[in-house]
């Protein structure tokens, strides 16, 4: 009988507590490593990106505005997720179980297991989505409603494939790149029970299965989008790099990137040990072919789904065009975990489980080593807005005193750049940067961070008019002190650099 076929368990009404006991050190020890590792973010308060807007506006229309339906559902559901610490360590712990499940139904070990939760819960990348707390717990709980929509389809009936159908939706509507999560794990899935029974009819047959129900449940999400927007996002849509030049050029240099990426020395990897996974998957190749007794059209089968693995973590960037923003690669936390893995099972051996321990510890180390960098350049770099704001807000009050009363609007023009960094400070992309440059300069950014260090939230934010810039370049920039000036007794502009 196949694994797949036990999925009964899954409606027995013990489940969840056979589930807790049978992987209580897995769940226990992969919990408390993902807090430790991300203790400086989750324990020393900072503001990540956006959060001063969504703390402003302390609604969940961002969310829909976004077309991210499925948060905005969650928010109502679990509003109190969307705040420091309660946010980061909740978030871990769904990422914690939506990656243990994703291999629940795999006869593999314990320690296989718990080698795999580990290594995509450490890769350094989930950082960057981190370190937008405000939103990140609801990423990851829809993560772990994708991994449980896979499971569910598992189960022979209308029923639990409508299911399967809703949590994709909600999943996928809260962050567009579980779809790829989705591909992932069946991919992983696929792989590790070919290499058990090698039944090529069943393997196809799956993976034509799952991607159907990937396909309508994309469809259904399209449908909401026509429905309640109009249309994608152009938020989404300036992503698709397909529509700006010639397709074959776009493959071209997704292409270039995408092995780049698997080197680790592009932007998007070289804070992570990609090269590592990109090794280890040679070895199974090299270790397959190599096999005498197996038949070449298996290997060639094999090496096919390899492949399709392989595409289906990178299967947003294939389908954009592009490389998107770092924090929305989520299923890149697969490549390594699912490599050494693959490696292990393969081999089996003890010498494949003592490389697969060391190879695991040294890429944790290697990844620990960035996310430490990255939270506290987040830190460092919101100590020293909260200095800037304050000379700011003093040398406001201190010239216009009245804008206490709300007497005037305030509005800025430029930007900060910090030209006195500190030497620890090892920014990348969103890590530690401020409202004061974000945006190349946003000033409801930066009013509204303004607000979370207190100015008064009355006070609005005025608008820059064609009549205000011969005005507004003669003034001086910070950090004269008449960078802040009042214009036409109404709004008060600072000028930055």
């Amino acid at each position: 009988m196949k694994y797949i076929d036990k999925l009964d368990l899954w409606f027995e009404k013990n489940f969840l507590n056979n589930f807790l006991i049978k992987y209580k050190y897995v769940l226990i020890f992969s919990i408390i490593l993902g807090i430790l590792i991300n203790a400086i973010d989750i324990f020393t308060f900072k503001f990540g990106i956006d959060a001063e807007e969504y703390a402003i506006q302390n609604s969940p229309e961002t969310y829909f505005n976004q077309q991210r339906y499925g948060s905005y559902l969650l928010y109502y559901l679990f509003p109190f997720l969307r705040y420091h610490i309660v946010s980061q360590i909740l978030g871990i712990i769904a990422l914690v179980f939506a990656v243990l499940l994703s291999t629940i139904k795999l006869n593999i070990s314990n320690l296989n297991r718990f080698l795999f939760v580990i290594l995509t819960i450490t890769y350094s990348s989930l950082c960057f989505l981190q370190y937008f707390y405000f939103q990140s717990a609801y990423n990851f709980i829809s993560m772990l409603l994708v991994v449980i929509a896979f499971i569910a389809a598992h189960k022979k009936s209308i029923l639990a494939y409508i299911i399967s159908i809703i949590l994709l939706v909600i999943g996928i509507s809260s962050y567009q790149s579980n779809m790829a999560v989705f591909l992932t794990i069946l991919m992983i899935n696929v792989i590790l029970q070919y290499l058990s029974d090698k039944d090529y009819k069943y393997a196809v047959k799956y993976i034509l299965k799952f991607t159907v129900i990937l396909l309508i449940s994309i469809i259904l999400y399209y449908i909401l989008i026509l429905i309640l927007s109009s249309g994608i996002n152009s938020y989404h849509t300036s992503f698709i790099s397909y529509k700006a030049e010639n397709i074959f050029n776009t493959l071209k240099h997704i292409t270039f990137e995408l092995v780049r990426t698997m080197l680790s020395i592009n932007d998007f990897s070289n804070h992570t040990a990609n090269f590592t996974g990109t090794f280890i998957f040679i070895i199974i190749l090299l270790v397959y072919w190599f096999n005498k007794n197996l038949k070449t059209a298996d290997k060639l089968f094999f090496t096919a789904l390899i492949a399709l693995l392989v595409m289906s973590i990178f299967s947003i960037n294939i389908l954009l065009g592009s490389m998107i923003s770092i924090r929305a690669n989520i299923p890149h936390a697969f490549y390594i975990s699912s490599s050494i893995l693959i490696f292990s099972v393969l081999i089996n051996n003890k010498i494949s489980k003592y490389i697969s321990i060391i190879v695991s510890i040294f890429v944790i180390i290697f990844h620990f080593n960035y996310i430490v960098k990255y939270n506290t350049t987040s830190i460092l770099n919101y100590e020293d807005d909260k200095i800037f704001s304050s000379i700011l807000l003093n040398n406001i009050y201190t010239k216009y005193p009245e804008i206490y009363e709300s007497k005037y609007s305030l509005t800025f023009t430029g930007q900060m750049h910090n030209m006195n960094r500190h030497p620890l400070i090892i920014s990348k992309e969103v890590i530690g940067e401020s409202p004061y440059t974000w945006d190349y300069g946003r000033p409801y950014r930066m009013i509204s961070f303004l607000k979370l260090m207190g100015l008064p939230s009355n006070i609005n934010l005025g608008s820059i008019s064609n009549d205000m810039k011969p005005f507004i370049e003669n003034m001086p920039m910070w950090p004269d002190e008449n960078c802040i000036q009042l214009y036409d007794n109404k709004t008060i502009i600072v000028k930055l650099r």
